[in-house]
């Protein structure tokens, strides 16, 4: 792939987190200097041009989980936005998986597992829902090559669910529950100055999905991210 211009663009990802009553207390605490360690590490790798983190975050003297996380990316051409295949010497000497790929030897736990989020039969704006919150994109919104940065995208559909305050939501248990996941679906880039309507459906079978729509260039309006709080 020495003449292309490569791009990494991430199509979906899914954290659980696990509740601690006295993490707070602990990294406040002077005595304790608690501190907090990341852990990244390459889990998986498709067949084609996918491949997958995982990711954990731990206190520093400890491997028991605060958070355990997944990524997937698929490797594009920069320009047509094609796939490019990962070939076998990469895999042998590039994409090289971790042997604990899931985490469980280290933490005792499992990355979360990143599955299709669906809005029912049709994934048509007619189907998302109510709308909740409108948002803009502006410039501390991009990151590295024009991208709009996931975590804020992930925070818009995320913030949906909370505003749907639903009692099929099941918002209320998930707050108090000893662990819970958030999983997120890219389905297209956003751009600079582009207005996203985010919706919630709650008749679904998993209690609600958030979806979140902006206008393409045509100025059709196009599904963008889909998330769901289980």
């Amino acid at each position: 792939h020495k003449n292309t211009m490569i791009d990494i663009f991430c199509v979906g990802q899914a954290v659980t987190t696990y509740r601690d009553e006295l993490l707070l207390d602990r990294l406040h605490d002077p005595q304790q200097q608690s501190k907090i360690q990341s852990h990244v590490w390459l889990a998986k790798v498709g067949q084609g041009s996918s491949f997958t983190f995982g990711g954990a975050v731990t206190m520093a003297d400890t491997d028991i989980p605060l958070a355990l996380c997944s990524r997937v990316f698929l490797r594009v051409d920069a320009k047509t936005h094609r796939p490019i295949q990962i070939t076998d010497q990469e895999r042998k000497s590039q994409f090289v998986t971790d042997e604990d790929c899931d985490g469980m030897e280290r933490f005792g736990r499992s990355i979360p597992e990143i599955g299709p989020i669906s809005l029912g039969s049709s994934t048509g704006l007619a189907q998302a829902g109510k709308e909740m919150l409108r948002v803009q994109v502006g410039p501390q919104h991009i990151n590295h090559a024009d991208h709009v940065d996931h975590a804020f995208l992930a925070d818009t559909a995320f913030h949906a669910l909370f505003l749907s305050n639903n009692p099929n939501s099941g918002m209320d248990l998930l707050t108090r529950a000893d662990q819970s996941t958030l999983r997120v679906q890219y389905m297209a880039q956003g751009y600079l100055g582009q207005t996203l309507t985010c919706y919630v459906k709650t008749d679904v079978q998993e209690g609600a999905v958030s979806s979140v729509w902006g206008e393409d260039d045509a100025g059709k309006m196009q599904l963008n991210t889909l998330a769901e709080w289980c």
